[in-house]
């Protein structure tokens, strides 16, 4: 009788490799430790394949040292952290005090030219170090820069040489070295990608003993970093509610391998530099072909006052409004938004609300009442005849009704999320041409936007 052949396991190198704590017993290990020894177990009647990623193949099988308490008893079992490797944990800044004092202009040639050593001296004589990360649906046709040092390079523009790369290696002591090798990134792949470059604040020995979870988590750091300082504004400058092909990718997600996202650190005073990759995030955009990348106007940025940062966190939410993956949850995310920078402060209703939002789009008196009729109907109008809820954001949070059911031509939708993004932008537009403002001064100058409401 022929032997039944093995069915493939398809389990990529990466996930074998990664480090797993067993959430029964608590001990590390990795899938490919029991692929090696004990392939078999994967498969009927065993069904390892199942519960690899959570559970160690001991406990698995009922024969880990929870499941005989008295030997469990006798030898304590190691308490075991993330960051067992080093004990630290990573933390970044990107220096935000000294973000104005940048000589850009003496490093403007050498930005172009993508020679990020002789760009960037400024940075490393006060301690920084530099990060690279790819980012995935940016066209960059050529180097763009923007304020705090963030600088966008189409791809093999930057010397990579020059930086001293230590490749991962496979056979390496360290798990977190092992993780980042099996994930495939390496300088020759980001240098194939369009890349973002901002130099940062970190501890260089820390980087370099931590687990591999910390190297993942310092890739979402520094990408929402990036975002924070530099593209949630492009995105609201260059994206739109509807259509949403354009929307860009994460920084630090890798164009054509979107389950991994990577990075890399460079040290001028150690004269190294190290790539990291892993499952940084947990979803990519897929509709469109993205955004091809524009210089943008460096005075249009918010400025650094109460009321910039007010707009930096409407910009984020601006950015989530944008990546939601459906009518229902953008219309949700658009009306918040529209609360948010009515009341940046405190909570209320949206019948205050929409007074507050009327003021920044009404041109004469007429407009503003049809303005607030409209805000009712988008949230808990109802008919006057029949008493029946017509208003959209309580028939959806209140009746379980999607919105593409309540409008159901995508024409109409679409006009519906144009709409909403005029009143955000009329919003955030004023906010941002105010931004170095206390929040206090700029109530004061709201207040004299009403001359409708009397």
């Amino acid at each position: 009788m022929k032997r039944r052949p093995k069915q493939n396991l398809d389990i990529s190198g990466y996930d074998r490799t990664l480090q797993r704590i067993c959430e029964d017993c608590g001990t590390p290990y990795t899938i490919g430790e029991f692929v090696e020894s004990c392939e078999d177990y994967f498969r009927r009647p065993y069904d390892y394949r199942a519960g690899c990623e959570r559970y160690c193949l001991r406990c698995w099988l009922g024969v880990g040292p929870l499941d005989f308490p008295s030997a469990a008893h006798e030898q304590e079992m190691p308490e075991y952290s993330p960051n067992v490797e080093s004990g630290f944990q990573i933390s970044i800044s990107l220096g935000d005090d000294e973000r104005y004092t940048w000589p850009y202009e003496d490093a403007y040639e050498n930005l172009v030219e993508g020679n990020i050593l002789e760009a960037f001296a400024w940075y490393f004589e006060r301690g920084y170090k530099l990060a690279v990360l790819p980012i995935s649906r940016l066209h960059v046709n050529r180097p763009a820069f923007f304020p705090c040092r963030i600088s966008f390079y189409p791809p093999r523009v930057i010397e990579f040489k020059d930086l001293c790369v230590v490749p991962n290696r496979g056979d390496a002591e360290s798990a977190a070295e092992r993780s980042s090798y099996a994930s495939g990134v390496t300088d020759e792949l980001l240098n194939s990608q369009s890349l973002v470059v901002v130099p940062c604040r970190f501890d260089w020995n820390a980087f370099r003993g931590s687990s591999h979870e910390a190297h993942v988590d310092l890739i979402r750091q520094l990408s929402e970093e990036i975002d924070r300082i530099c593209l949630d504004f492009v995105r609201y400058r260059l994206c739109r509610i509807e259509p949403i092909e354009r929307l860009p990718g994460r920084a630090g997600q890798i164009e054509g391998t979107p389950m991994i996202a990577g990075a890399l650190a460079y040290s001028h005073e150690d004269r190294e530099a190290r790539t990291v990759g892993g499952a940084a995030f947990s979803h990519v955009l897929t509709r469109g072909l993205g955004l091809t990348m524009r210089q943008l106007e460096w005075n249009d940025f918010p400025a650094d006052g109460e009321v910039g940062h007010i707009v930096e966190h409407g910009l984020s939410l601006y950015t989530a409004l944008l990546e939601a993956n459906n009518p229902t949850a953008r219309f949700m995310q658009a009306l918040s938004l529209l609360e948010f920078l009515a009341y940046p402060d405190e909570y209320h209703k949206f019948e205050e609300v929409k007074k507050v939002i009327a003021r920044y789009v009404a041109r004469d008196s007429k407009e503003y009442q049809r303005l607030l009729d409209r805000f009712f109907e988008l949230t808990g109008k109802k008919d006057p005849e029949s008493g029946r809820i017509i208003g959209y954001r309580t028939r959806i949070v209140h009746m379980g009704e999607k919105l593409e059911k309540l409008v159901t031509a995508p024409k109409s939708r679409k006009g519906l999320f144009l709409e909403l993004d005029t009143y955000i932008r009329q919003v955030l537009d004023h906010m941002i041409e105010h931004s170095e403002m206390s929040f206090e001064d700029y109530l004061k100058v709201r207040e004299e936007m009403k001359p409708f409401e009397r």
